[in-house]
């Protein structure tokens, strides 16, 4: 693909920004590249890189670091000498304001995973996967005040299979986006007018995920347990208890088999098969508390031979 002319920065920090960047980088050379600082993490509260901070370096880039870009003179400064042609606005986290939405000559450009006006907001991916759906995308649009309310650009659709996750979507949907942007650019370098208006009567709203959603209710129904595991698997990970620890669980499917929600009911193939609500799941993939991931039939078998196992 022949890459657009002209100057771009990229704002971004989240692993949505740095799964586009990381595409983008491959065919565009952008003139700033503006992330969060590192941030806080884990138990030891060690300052940790942003994931668009890592990207950035392994592509080249220095990353510059702001906390609110429309306040800070030094970036103020910039785009006013500057003059970038278009600022690409990926997973950023910050409300953008003028001059910053207007100066630039095509504006701000979004690159977000879903068919907007369908689940505007932090968490489309995740929260498109909990309602089961069988199909998502991703759209190109124009950054205005209201969130995820501009113009659309460029729109793609994308087939869910039941077996996808967060991790996979994420992959597929941040490719297809950034390729749609790159037509974009050119597009817009060739004077087309691409703008189509949202219908907000349409739209639905995903907002971030909160801690207490992550934990999984055995008495739902076994499609709904494995559709959380799978929306929660980019982060922070679905979690269940198991003798009073916590066990995250990142991948999973349907299985045969009815019986009090969160017993087990056998072991199969890939892991155990555990009760839901209606159903039951096969875990396939889980993390006990303080240990790396590892096979759930290696864990299960192990929690076995030392007594009994509770699903809570």
């Amino acid at each position: 693909m022949i890459p657009p002319e002209g100057r771009y920065w990229f704002l971004g920090s989240g692993l949505f920004a740095a799964a586009c960047f990381s595409a983008l980088a491959a065919e565009m050379r952008f003139t700033r590249v503006v992330t969060a600082p590192p941030r806080p993490a884990g138990r030891g509260l060690r300052l940790r890189p942003v994931p668009l901070d890592e990207a950035a370096r392994q592509a080249g880039y220095e990353p510059e670091y702001s906390e609110k870009l429309s306040r800070e003179e030094h970036f103020l400064k910039a785009l006013e000498e500057e003059r970038p042609d278009a600022l690409l606005v990926v997973d950023f986290g910050q409300l953008i304001l003028p001059p910053f939405l207007d100066l630039p000559r095509f504006g701000c450009c979004n690159i977000h995973p879903s068919l907007l006006p369908a689940y505007r907001g932090a968490a489309p991916i995740q929260r498109a996967l909990l309602d089961g759906v069988a199909e998502t995308g991703v759209s190109v649009f124009r950054l205005v005040r209201e969130m995820d309310a501009g113009p659309i650009l460029a729109r793609e659709s994308h087939a869910v299979a039941p077996e996808d996750d967060a991790v996979d979507l994420l992959r597929v949907l941040a490719l297809k986006g950034s390729q749609m942007l790159l037509r974009v650019l050119q597009l817009l370098q060739q004077g087309h007018t691409l703008e189509k208006s949202q219908d907000s009567r349409l739209a639905t709203i995903a907002p971030k995920i909160a801690k207490e959603e992550a934990r999984v209710e055995w008495t739902t129904s076994a499609l709904a347990v494995h559709n959380r595991i799978r929306a929660l698997a980019l982060a922070p990970g679905a979690f269940t208890c198991v003798g009073g620890k916590r066990v995250k669980l990142w991948r999973s499917r349907p299985a045969e088999g009815t019986g009090h929600p969160g017993a087990l009911l056998r072991l199969a193939e890939g892991g155990p098969v555990v009760a839901c609500g209606d159903g039951a799941v096969e875990l396939l993939e889980v993390q006990p508390e303080g240990k790396p991931r590892c096979q759930a039939l290696a864990w299960i078998r192990g929690l076995r031979e030392s007594g009994g196992i509770l699903f809570e």
